[in-house]
């Protein structure tokens, strides 16, 4: 097991110097990987002949197909363009030697209980429920086709609810870009293709965790449910939901462009506080940053809690300012004010009643 953590906080470590050597660049989004889940050997879930493996390729294909068309400038690789098996750790390669600014992981799930229906949306993270690692395991165990699993994994037993104890040491250095193009996700499924809402949660996916880019794992629906496999097996279905995919990739490149933009424009690269040297194994000191910074207080207190505490076990990385002796504990920092206020709503649904702030040279101001 120390094996395993020793070489996952290598693969941490290269993930953020690649986020920091490129931060301040004024770039936008121009790469994105869509990987269809499966393939070949392996058939994904399945009800009798109709094998996931065979939906989700052309759901990638005609998502990936829209964007090209809408946005020629940027370039969409496909980790398989037909039916062949893909190792986990290739698809992450894949993302990572072709810089990818954004990798979306295509399934369709199953359960024991038919009448269970919806899309929802993964990032990496701590699986929070059981059903959340059963997802994760059975995802994961694709990893057992290959013949040198144990070596290339280091180890990592996909069915064992010990070995995803690495994931309670993440540190995910594109956790909130994953969660905002998650929730796109998610808004689309609902409002444009009319799925149920599952919602965006966190569990220990393997090829998300290789991944040194924002990145999410969807899963379009459940294969077990006789409605929906009809859907997610007809045309329809399958041009609905490559269209919301397509139209949540628009939303998040629209907002990753100005964010970019804006850190360029103002010169923060430079001069300001580095978002990216954010640590989400201790607290963060916002007394000492500089230029002006947005994020949301989620609550304050006389008392200093470490990282570990059970109060920050719904985010990361959490920072804080000392004013008048009380501590008030501050998540999602951004330069950009839109992109906080963006993410108030879902945030309120954990944290209650978290408010945004604004901090000007370490001094927290009037928000406005």
């Amino acid at each position: 097991m120390l094996r395993v953590t020793k070489v996952f906080i290598l693969i941490v470590f290269l993930a953020f110097t690649l986020q920091v050597n490129g931060e301040g660049d004024d770039y936008k989004l121009k790469t994105v990987v869509i990987d269809p889940g499966h393939g070949g050997i392996d058939p994904g879930a399945n009800i009798g002949i109709l094998y996931e493996k065979d939906i989700v390729l052309p759901v990638a294909l005609k998502a990936g197909q829209l964007i090209k068309r809408n946005f020629p400038e940027v370039e969409v690789i496909f980790t398989r363009e037909k039916d062949v098996f893909v190792p986990l750790s290739e698809r992450a390669d894949i993302a990572n030697k072709a810089k990818a600014d954004l990798f979306m992981s295509i399934h369709i799930n199953y359960c024991s209980t038919e009448r269970v229906n919806g899309a929802e949306t993964y990032i990496l993270g701590q699986h929070r429920s059981q059903e959340n690692l059963e997802v994760a395991k059975m995802e994961n165990s694709v990893i057992l086709l290959e013949e040198d699993y144990t070596t290339r994994y280091e180890g990592f037993d996909p069915t064992s609810a010990e070995s995803y104890i690495m994931f309670e040491m993440i540190q995910n250095q594109f956790l909130e870009q994953s969660r905002l193009f998650a929730e796109k996700l998610q808004y689309r499924f609902v409002n444009s293709a009319k799925r149920r809402d599952r919602g965006v949660r966190q569990a220990g996916f393997l090829v998300l965790r290789r991944t040194s880019m924002p990145s999410v794992l969807v899963e379009l629906g459940f294969l077990s449910n006789g409605n929906e496999q009809k859907y997610l097996k007809s045309r329809r279905g399958q041009n609905d939901l490559a269209q919301s995919l397509y139209e949540a990739f628009s939303e998040y490149k629209a907002r990753f462009d100005e964010r970019n933009q804006a850190v360029v424009k103002n010169g923060e690269q430079q001069a300001q506080f580095k978002i990216s040297s954010l640590r989400s194994d201790t607290l963060n000191d916002l007394s000492q940053a500089k230029g002006t910074l947005y994020g949301i207080q989620i609550f304050a207190s006389g008392q200093f809690f470490d990282s570990g505490d059970e109060r920050f076990k719904s985010a990361e990385p959490i920072c804080f300012l000392k004013e008048n002796e009380i501590y008030k504990y501050i998540i999602q920092l951004s330069t950009v004010k839109a992109e906080v206020l963006e993410s108030l709503h879902s945030l309120r649904q954990v944290f209650g009643d978290c408010f945004p702030v604004k901090i000007e040279n370490g001094v927290k101001v009037k928000f406005e």
